[in-house]
């Protein structure tokens, strides 16, 4: 063993087993929850079976990279302060985190469940993948994302070969625990390769798909962000505003300007909001001109991109 896989491990073994976490999604869902591989660094649980009602919860948890199979299911999910993401049966959900992070849940109820949760940890996600790391998280950043927090949600349709490994985790009829673990863990890391090749094909090919008009149009909707930041603005009506499908828009903003439409345009309000600021502007002021009616969603917004809150920004001076 060398010394980075033996780093690897140690620090592993010091790590409290990662586990679909105790938020009331689990209590939601806590009698249809099968755990089927707890360690440090992989953790492996189907979810099989019916909610009566439709409900909605917060929900939490740590720094994670998750792969969530939807064979069967419908809801909603989203991160605090991001448009929600619908989830629908074959689909793949795919979460990273580098830190705590928390949103809002929704489970349709009185329809069947079949997913299968693969969780890891960033630290053996890169040790895993090297140098790939920054290119998964720019594959992530298109769709329901907050890249500021680094934190990024994303759907996908299931493929032909992610289908079948859900349904070969689902259908696991091995009972001897160290083997069941065996083929949990080589069945998340299948998982793994076939969902990061799966996001990989898609970036490629919308990239490779976007033709001249299209960066032109993606130019004009910078353009749009840059000189209308105070604008309620959404994906849908930037979109439509130059001409774009969301998709193409979404996709063609991340490889052509290098990050999704949301985190540019946070970073043009607060570029904008603290040179108000550094002007003697109120912390109201600088919140109205770039669009924020909410002054502590302003303030918590601004200190994730500046590392100061807007009040003591003149304090610096």
């Amino acid at each position: 063993m060398d010394t980075d896989s033996s780093l690897v491990s140690l620090e592993s073994a010091r790590r409290a087993p990662i586990e679909l976490p105790p938020t009331l999604t689990t209590k939601a869902l806590e009698a249809l929850i099968r755990p089927e591989l707890r360690s440090a660094d992989v953790s492996v649980s189907c979810v099989v079976g019916e909610v009566p009602d439709s409900v909605t919860f917060q929900a939490a948890g740590p720094a994670v990279f998750s792969i969530t199979l939807v064979v069967q299911g419908t809801g909603r999910t989203m991160l605090d302060g991001v448009a929600p993401l619908d989830i629908v049966s074959s689909n793949a959900v795919v979460f990273w985190s580098n830190g705590p992070v928390s949103g809002q849940d929704y489970i349709e109820g009185g329809k069947p469940i079949e997913i299968v949760d693969i969780r890891l940890h960033p630290d053996y996600l890169s040790h895993t993948v090297g140098s790939m790391a920054d290119a998964i998280r720019n594959s992530l950043a298109v769709d329901r994302s907050d890249p500021d927090r680094k934190a990024f949600l994303l759907a996908v349709p299931l493929s032909a070969e992610l289908f079948d490994v859900a349904r070969s985790i689902l259908a696991c009829d091995i009972r001897e625990p160290k083997l069941r673990h065996i083929f949990m863990r080589a069945k998340a890391l299948e998982a793994l390769a076939l969902t990061l090749a799966l996001l990989q094909r898609n970036a490629s090919a919308a990239a490779a798909r976007l033709s001249p008009k299209e960066r032109e149009k993606l130019d004009e909707a910078r353009r749009l962000i840059e000189t209308s930041f105070a604008e309620p603005w959404t994906i849908e009506a930037v979109a439509a505003a130059v001409g774009l499908s969301e998709t193409k828009l979404k996709l063609g903003f991340r490889e052509v300007i290098g990050k999704s439409v949301r985190a540019y345009l946070r970073e043009v309000r607060m570029d904008h909001a603290e040179r108000l600021l550094s002007e003697g502007r109120s912390v109201t002021e600088a919140a109205l001109a770039c669009g924020y009616g909410n002054l502590s969603y302003f303030s918590k917004a601004f200190f994730h991109s500046k590392g100061v809150v807007p009040r003591d920004l003149g304090a610096r001076k």
